[in-house]
Formats: C-alpha cells, structure tokens, sequence
C-alpha cells in the first residue's frame, strides 16, 4: 500500500493490527524506507505516529534519513529530523546522509543535514580517511564542496595517513572543484597517497591522464622535478615534457639519474619528440653515452647526441666504448669526428693481451656449486680439465633455516585481488574482477547501485534475479599489488573462465591474440582462496 501511495489503505491496515516494523522485503526494507524513497510526508508522518522505529536499517545498514539524503527528497529529510532521527546515522560502509547527499549533489539536503549539525568531519570509510567533501570533490558537485569547505577540518590534506581532497578533484577530473580547493588553502603538493599509489597529486594527474589540472597545480605553487619528465617520457606526453622544461623543471641529477635513463629507453624510438628540448635545456649528453643506451639507439640517434658533446675530449671509457661498437654495429661516425674513435682503437689493438702463440687470452670465471660429498669432488676434477675454477657453497644456510612468523590476514581484509563471486543461487552466473580495495569494501560496492549510474554487473544480477551471495564464498583468484600486472591477471582469468556477468569482457586490459593458443576456458579446477 505504501509503494503504491495508497494512504487511506495503508491507514485501514494500521488500524487492523498491520505490523509498522520489521522487514517486509528481501532486502530488509519496510514500510518507512519506502514512504521516505517516494516523498510522502504524509505516510511517514503516518507511520511514525503508529509507532515505526525511525531508526531502522536494512541489509546495507540503511535507515530511512539515509534513503532520504541519497535520493534529494528533502521534505522527506526534514520531516525525518523533526522528529529526532540520527543526522549522523551511517551505514555498513561507514557512509553518512551527509556524505551520500554530498555525492550526489543534492545541495538543499546537504543544507538541511549541516542546520541539523551533521558532522562534516565524520570519517565514512573503512581506511578513516573520506569525508563528504572528498565525495563532492570526486563527482564534480562544485555546489556542494563550497558549502562544505568552510565547516570541514582542512588537517586532511596535510595528515599523515589521510587522503587531500585534491587528489579526489583530479582523480573525478574537474578543473573548478580542484581550483576551489587550492583557492581554500589546501596544498598543491598535499601528503603521500600510498592509497592511491601517489607520491604528489602531479602523479593522480598521470594516473588519470587529466592533464588539465597541471597548469592549475602549478598556478598554485606545485613544484615540479626530474620525477615529473621521468613520467611524461613513461606516459608519452612529449608536449607536456617541453612544458615542464619551459617551465624550469629541474634536471635529473645523482640517484635520479639512473631511473630517468631506464624511460628514455622507452621513449627511445619518439626522440625527435624529446630529447632536443632536453639537450637545449641543458642535460649533460654523456649520460646517455653508456654501453645499453648505445647498443639499443639508432645509428642516427647516436651521432646526434654526439653532436652536442665536445667530442673532441671525450673521456677515454666513452671513446673506447664508442670504438667498440663501430667494430660491432652498422654505425658509422660522422667524418668531422670519426678520426678519435679510429686513434682509440689503433690503441686499444696495441694493449691486446695475448699469449706465447699470439693468441687472446681467455678468461674464465668461478663456478660455484652445492657441497654433496662425493659428488662435487669428481666435478671439480672434471671441470678443472677444462680450465674452470670450481668452488663449493653449503647446501643449507643459517638464513634458510630462519623463519619469520606472522599472523595470516583474513580473508575478508586482502586486498591487490583478483576475485570471482559466485550467485549463491542456484545458478551457474559467476563474474571475475580486481580491485586495490579490501575484498568486503568491494563486496558491499557490488551489493549497491552506483552513484554515477553505472551499476555493476553484480548489483544488476542481483537485482534483476532476486539473488544474492556471501562474502565467504567469493574466490580470491591471485594477489598482485602492481596496478598494470593487475589488470593483465585479471584478463587472463576472464579469458578462461568465460565468466557470464562480465559485460563486453569486462577487463581494463585487453589481451593480445596470441593468448588464445595458451588460455583454455575453465574446465571445473577449484579456485585458489589463498
């Protein structure tokens, strides 16, 4: 009667002996979340004067102020407070009226939970670090973050172990949430995000590719470093590798050196993109003159980077290096400096060490193998033949023998997984996933529509059969913390189990063709639950 809006039916219920509380639908809702979900003041006004437990929650943990705020019914809020509801009520995943209604923009229920004291510094995750105007700031609710930024705590983006609002600002992509938070006072650079993988916000704008937040980041006073032209030459953003030179970027230097070295090589074969600008922006050209950078450029690459030496006084392990590999590659120097690189080598032809028969001398390295009595003797003996040193280890170490206890983490706590849920039902539906969050986080995600509107397979599933599944069933597949390899695992399991409720694959990494020889679908294996 209540669903339908049938007042005086749902009265002549009441009147009858009708029960106002207790669950009345699968999901645990009853007649209050109902009226509050449609806006009927006058059913809820109804209800609670027979008596209906203004706090109940469903199988989310859901009251019915909570259902109000989700959804904008902001009569149905305030009719709710009048009469005492819990402004601060949260669910089972910690979130807040005050927080769903900061997500979804509904900005005269944020106003009427604020009135009513809502506390804005509540935390609404598991982690303690996500608060309403992480929400607002993530869903680009611009609105909203400015009637939250005068009543939240602005220690969140600088505390150790919390999360900046700016990261949620670049990560939902929105230029004036972000600068209305920098406008506030929060930093620019703001604390480490382990969370989210994230030295700065500068590496939330790479992870995201929302590269219309550098220049509102550097607006503000973000100071960027060699790190920064390591991640445009990762990302391939060459544009933005000039940008961040124009802008005086410093150069790598000492330990950075060597990881700024191991992208060029990946970015080796768009050079002209690049290395030109860095070269005029001063970077020491013999950096790149070492035996892998060398070996793996392009005989035109080569010359070019020489062209911006003094390669008349190159230092003599570049000069011998260089000689080397005209004797070892197809590259030849340019005529203007040919004639060091051919001195070099006449000397080095010169200080050749050879034996009596004018022969080079070979050199040979120890071999190192486990001690097995009366075994390893006859191999020494046999390798000595040959002019190999032999030498023995121990076969078990002090080290091997130690061991390092600790307590397992449960199941429902291990995150970096690749997962499957299985329906609980009788039926054969399964769906396989990843996620960086904990696995009941993801689970309870998968239990709820989402936000944006884009609901889960898993949520759709559930809804449209009536299904349901427990946390203590669902399979953890693999463990992988690295985000790529993560994605990959999560391919490969989707390639062969066939799961039915991946939508178009359902996989942020496509694998390529030659999977197909190696993957066979799932053929009844138990899953691995480590």
């Amino acid at each position: 009667a209540v669903q339908c809006g049938h007042k005086e039916v749902a009265k002549l219920l009441l009147e009858n002996g009708a029960h106002v509380n207790g669950s009345q639908s699968c999901s645990d809702w009853n007649p209050l979340h109902q009226a509050s979900l449609m806006g009927r003041t006058d059913i809820l006004q109804l209800l609670l004067e027979h008596g209906a437990d203004k706090e109940c929650v469903d199988d989310f943990g859901i009251t019915p102020t909570f259902i109000a705020a989700q959804y904008g019914k902001s009569k149905s809020l305030n009719m709710l407070l009048l009469n005492g509801t819990n402004v601060n009520c949260q669910a089972k995943d910690k979130a807040t009226p005050l927080f769903i209604a900061a997500q979804e923009g509904h900005n005269e229920c944020v106003k009427l939970l604020l009135s009513n004291r809502a506390d804005p510094n509540l935390y609404c995750n598991d982690d303690n670090w996500q608060l309403p105007i992480h929400a607002a700031a993530e869903m680009r609710r611009s609105t909203t973050l400015e009637l939250l930024l005068p009543v939240t705590d602005p220690s969140c983006g600088t505390q150790k172990g919390k999360v900046s609002p700016v990261y949620s600002a670049i990560y939902g992509g929105d230029k004036d949430c972000l600068e209305k938070l920098l406008m506030n006072g929060y930093s620019p650079e703001a604390q480490n995000c382990p969370l989210f993988e994230c030295e700065s916000p500068m590496c939330m704008v790479f992870q995201r590719r929302n590269f219309e937040a550098v220049p509102i980041l550097l607006k503000f006073g973000f100071r960027l470093s060699s790190v920064h032209l390591q991640d445009c030459l990762v990302h391939k953003t060459f544009d933005l590798f000039r940008y961040f030179l124009s802008q005086h970027c410093t150069l790598p230097s000492g330990n950075e050196l060597e990881a700024f070295m191991r992208s060029t090589v990946q970015a080796e074969h768009d050079c002209e993109k690049w290395l030109p600008d860095l070269f005029l922006a001063g970077f020491d050209p013999l950096n790149f003159l070492n035996v892998a950078w060398i070996g793996s450029a392009a005989n035109d690459l080569v010359n070019f980077t020489l062209e911006f030496t003094n390669w008349k006084r190159l230092p003599p392990d570049v000069e011998n290096l260089l000689s080397t590999h005209t004797k070892a590659s197809t590259w030849s120097p340019k005529k203007h400096f040919d004639w060091a690189f051919v001195k070099r080598s006449r000397r080095k032809e010169k200080n050749t060490n050879t034996n009596s028969e004018g022969e080079k001398q070979d050199r040979r390295k120890n071999m190192v193998i486990p001690y097995v009595a009366g075994v390893s003797e006859k191999l020494r003996r046999i390798f000595k033949k040959h002019r190999i040193p032999v030498c023995f280890k121990p076969n078990n170490t002090l080290r091997q023998q130690l061991v390092h206890p600790k307590d397992p983490i449960p199941k429902h706590k291990k995150s970096d997984i690749i997962y499957a849920v299985q329906c609980s039902e009788e039926c054969s539906d399964l769906y396989v996933g990843e996620t960086k969050q904990q696995l009941h986080q993801r689970m309870a995600q998968h239990r709820r529509a989402n936000s944006s509107g884009q609901d889960s397979a898993v949520y759709l599933h559930l809804k449209d059969k009536g299904h349901t599944f427990e946390d203590c069933n669902v399979n953890i597949l693999a463990k992988e913390r690295d985000w790529f390899k993560r994605g990959v695992k999560e391919a490969i399991y989707v390639k062969i189990k066939k799961p039915s409720l991946n939508r178009g694959g359902g996989v942020r990494h496509q694998l390529s063709a030659m999977y197909n020889a190696v993957l066979t679908p799932y053929s009844g294996r138990s899953y691995n639950t480590s």
